[in-house]
């Protein structure tokens, strides 16, 4: 809902404004969404539910503005970045894990309850590339996007955290079992991070989230 005109006054312009910048930056280091999706968002979410309606076309020039100098500074960057970045190694990981039959999914949806709910379609999607996945899937590592793109706006060094899971072994597999699979599955994923140059924390407990501390500096989008 737009704010009533009568209510908005300069320091919600700049609120907005505020917003607006932090999205941009987080979304593009993020590199989930094209420039127009991460506008499109910011119109749908954060303009048209605050700003008055005749203000809402300067606030998107606002934020194209905003995101074409993020972009054109964050090009000029990347020239100084190593050429091998935690980004790219992290995707040799998830690579590597994915031909062992374990799915790394990188800036999952929204939770962990909305991701095991779209697991089976991302490995519809990988298996466009990788037609024989479902025949050696044993296990799966995510890490949700929800809170990246504001962490991100503030620096590239961040903290995620992966879930981890065991699959198959069918409806008789007791409780004990799955714990026992899921944590050997846990300690593959956390081996191959290491393996990878990447910081990972982990003390081996099954109630436990993986820790994986990263340098955000993304070439090549998220798939």
């Amino acid at each position: 809902m737009a704010q009533e005109e009568d209510s908005w006054d300069e320091s919600d312009r700049e609120d907005l404004r505020e917003t607006l910048r932090w999205v941009v930056v987080g979304e593009s280091r993020l590199a989930q969404s094209r420039a127009e999706e991460i506008i499109d968002s910011c119109k749908a979410v954060y303009i048209e539910d605050t700003a008055p309606e005749d203000e809402f076309a300067q606030f998107e020039a606002y934020a194209q503005l905003e995101l074409n100098r993020f972009v054109e500074k964050y090009e000029s960057e990347k020239k100084a970045w190593p050429d091998k970045t935690e980004c790219d190694r992290l995707d040799a990981v998830q690579e590597s894990l994915q031909e062992k039959g374990i799915v790394l999914w990188q800036a999952a949806p929204c939770c962990d309850s909305c991701t095991m709910g779209e697991f089976s379609d991302r490995v519809d999607s990988l298996e466009k590339e990788d037609p024989r996945l479902r025949e050696r899937l044993r296990g799966y590592a995510f890490f949700i996007d929800q809170n990246m793109a504001e962490m991100l706006s503030d620096g590239p060094i961040i903290d995620v955290y992966l879930g981890y899971g065991s699959i198959g072994g069918g409806d008789e597999i007791d409780e004990d079992e799955y714990r026992r699979r899921a944590l050997a599955i846990g300690h593959e994923v956390v081996e191959e991070l290491s393996n990878g140059g990447l910081k990972v924390e982990w003390n081996g407990d099954f109630s436990k989230k993986i820790g994986l501390s990263i340098d955000w500096k993304r070439r090549t989008p998220l798939q």
